[in-house]
């Protein structure tokens, strides 16, 4: 075995210095063991920090990308902990910051390795973040410093005509530029946001609302534009982007006066404006006033070109269609206020109420009787009474909560105290879904318990016959396993193996006096006494044979068993082989997985083989190590098991970072 391997093998494992110059031969200092240790952690890091590298390249996806360079700047990050003047892992977290819009951290990190060396993806990468700044004239000085060694690479002699071209344009980064594209990022960024989120909440357990996640998302998101906006605003007052802007963020957290008061100053600028006018209109409509939103539609659409303002066309229609139902309703609600009166509303519904109770209201005339109802006053009351025995017939609350969503939504003639009253509704539902809910999981849970409880009567039964084929269940072990049998679910199957285990291991006479025991329980059903009847017919019947007993015992001690021992055999072998060419538990894993092979075998025959083989057990040894440097920094059990590809078990991970536990909470001590 190398020296240096098994020294960092003893440091790890807690031994001294002394004992571990002793073991190797010669005397060694602890800052070197570390560094030898450390070039294990060092070889892992620079491995997924290669993968992570080389899939954020090819990965197309914006979002999807974002996410694996943050996990490669953590890991560039942790490597440069250990060696922090690893100028090739420096320069990647440089880029790392560049990636994720970073700009500063990138240049100040940029220039300390500039300090020490000037390589070409140096050089490049501090090209790229003066480019992103403005400052020209400093990208084309570093590209020009790489072609000194490289005079005829065309590539970088038409990055510097494109970069002079934008220079001659004058198109300069300035603050407010900054500014806009900060706004721009945050937009962009919500869609990855919402999904992180949901991802992490899935992964944690938690039940997922994307609703609600993308609702707290852009309110969130959107306080950050409002400031954003402000901040261009105090300096730039006439600058209509960012005032769209603002009111576009105002709108979407809920403060709908200082969003009226901003497009009133919009419309001042310029009295067209698209996005106020249609946030306006989007606000007059919330507060019902469908005559002014008419308005506010029809001046986008005159503003605009023939054909452009398809959404606002689409939305004028609708008001306009509105607008006549109101006036037609008006028309309605005055001519029949003599004849609809709230007294006839409530003895409507009680009428509907006792149709249903003797089956005359079905889901197919439901929704017609709900129509009816909207000739009546106080139609918001009726709407309620309802939708509740349209549930009851559909079993399905979540309609109801629907629908009442759609009403308040498209309801314009609603009163503040009717629209609450809905609200109050809609929560009392969704809290009733919760109770059904958990009401069908205590059940399902029940459900489970039972079914586990019949397995494992299952499989001590299982057992049971198959010690006593075996002549492993003697009269004195009969007790503790009547006992066990007696607090099983499914009794009779418990009764008949108890009066069987009596019949063999005495008499029929004894089994029948145990059998009449069982006969005493005041809670037997009606087919559990059956099956006890029939079982005292059999024991005092003159029929001797055993037939379910010798069937048993074929099935134990017959050649099915031999089959299995032969295949476990054949599959050993197998394995083995694999294991000599220095396959991983994953890779023969794989392999078998047509043949059934489970991976709980496969580590089995692995520690048996190991015990054998010399060679195999100090590379097995080696990867302790590496495996314990991994939990040391940081990363789960299951991970290590998946990097290792399953050749250090679980159990053994386990034991592992509880040594790691024990040793930090011992040095914590001292």
């Amino acid at each position: 075995m190398d020296f240096r391997k098994k020294a960092v093998e003893l440091y790890n494992q807690g031994k001294s210095v002394e004992e571990i110059s002793e073991n190797i031969g010669f005397n060694i200092e602890e800052n070197t063991l570390k560094n030898w240790g450390n070039e294990e952690k060092i070889k892992g890091f620079k491995i997924l920090i290669f993968k992570l590298d080389k899939k954020q390249r090819q990965e197309k996806d914006y979002n999807k990308r974002k996410e694996i360079v943050l996990n490669l700047k953590e890991q560039l990050e942790k490597i440069l902990e250990i060696v922090p003047n690893d100028l090739d892992m420096k320069t990647k977290l440089m880029y790392a910051h560049i990636n994720l819009g970073e700009i500063e951290e990138a240049r100040h990190l940029g220039n300390e390795i500039l300090e020490k060396a000037q390589t070409k993806e140096l050089l490049n990468g501090l090209a790229i973040i003066e480019e992103k700044t403005g400052n020209y004239d400093k990208a084309i000085e570093y590209i020009n410093k790489i072609l000194e060694n490289e005079p005829n690479n065309e590539a970088l002699k038409k990055k510097i005509e494109r970069i002079e071209g934008k220079k001659q344009n004058n198109t300069i980064y300035t603050e407010k530029e900054a500014l806009y594209r900060e706004i721009a990022s945050l937009e962009r960024n919500v869609k990855f946001l919402v999904e992180k989120q949901q991802g992490m909440e899935i992964q944690s357990g938690e039940t997922s609302n994307k609703k609600e996640i993308t609702k707290r998302i852009y309110l969130e998101t959107y306080e950050k534009v409002k400031k954003v906006a402000n901040r261009i605003l105090i300096k730039y007052p006439e600058e209509i982007i960012a005032r769209e802007k603002l009111i576009k963020a105002l709108f979407i957290t809920e403060q709908k006066e200082e969003a009226e008061e901003e497009i009133e100053e919009l419309l001042n600028i310029n009295e067209n404006d698209e996005i106020g006018l249609w946030y306006l209109s989007k606000i007059q409509r919330e507060k019902g006033d469908l005559d002014k939103e008419k308005e506010s539609l029809e001046k986008i659409i005159a503003a605009s070109p023939v054909g452009t303002q398809i959404k606002a066309q689409q939305r004028l229609e609708q008001v306009n269609s509105l607008i006549e139902e109101q006036k037609l309703q008006r028309q309605i609600e005055e001519g029949l206020k003599e004849n609809y009166t709230e007294e006839t509303r409530k003895e409507f519904i009680e009428k509907v109420q006792n149709d249903f109770i003797y089956g005359k209201v079905t889901k197919d005339n439901i929704d017609e009787i709900i129509e009816e109802a909207r000739k009546y006053p106080n139609f918001n009351s009726s709407l309620i009474d309802l939708l509740d025995i349209k549930s009851k017939i559909t079993g399905n609350r979540q309609e109801k909560i629907d629908e009442l969503e759609k009403y308040v939504e498209e309801e314009y003639s609603i009163t503040p105290e009717e629209y609450s009253n809905v609200l109050d509704v809609i929560s009392e539902t969704r809290n009733q879904i919760k109770d059904d809910q958990k009401i069908e999981n205590y059940l399902d849970y029940k459900k489970q318990e039972e079914n586990e409880g019949l397995r494992e009567q299952r499989e001590y039964s299982k057992n049971i016959i198959e010690k006593l084929n075996s002549g492993k269940i003697t009269k004195e072990n009969l007790p503790e396993i009547v006992a066990k049998l007696e607090t099983f679910k499914d009794r009779t199957r418990a009764i008949f193996l108890i009066t069987k285990l009596y019949e063999i291991l005495y008499n029929r006479e004894k089994a029948y006096g145990e059998l009449v025991k069982y006969t005493h329980i005041s809670n037997l059903s009606p087919i559990e006494k059956e099956r006890i009847a029939n079982m005292q017919r059999l024991l005092t019947s003159n029929e001797t044979k055993k037939g379910g007993t010798h069937r048993i015992k074929q099935i134990y001690l017959g050649k099915t068993q031999e089959n299995n021992k032969y295949t476990k055999k054949i599959n050993k072998e197998e394995i083995i082989r694999h294991l000599e060419d220095r396959k991983t538990v994953k890779q023969i894993a794989n392999i078998l997985k047509e043949k059934g092979v489970s991976l709980k075998s496969i580590a089995r025959v692995k520690t048996f083989y190991l015990r054998q083989n010399e060679e195999l057990r100090k590379e097995n040894l080696r990867l302790e190590v590496y495996a314990r440097n991994l939990i040391q920094e940081g990363y789960k059990i299951n991970d290590v098991y998946d990097i290792m590809e399953y050749d250090i078990p679980l159990p053994r991970l386990q034991a592992i970072a509880k040594e790691l536990e024990n040793q930090k909470e011992v040095g914590e001590s001292r």
